[in-house]
């Protein structure tokens, strides 16, 4: 399928669902309401996310 002059193997619209699902998970598992400070790497995230633990 062309797209903006470049040729694109597959089907767009099947691509489009895939990541759309794949995204689905994600929300899904964001909102299961924990968040693993030893996966967050940037410090300055991990103290917001400590600050809004406290908060709550």
């Amino acid at each position: 399928m062309p797209y903006r002059g470049v040729d694109i193997p597959g089907d767009l619209p099947s691509l489009g669902t895939d990541l759309g699902q794949g995204l689905g998970l994600f929300e899904a598992a964001r909102s299961d309401g924990e968040h693993h400070l030893d996966r967050t790497d940037d410090e300055a995230h991990r103290e917001m996310v400590l600050l809004g633990q406290q908060a709550a």
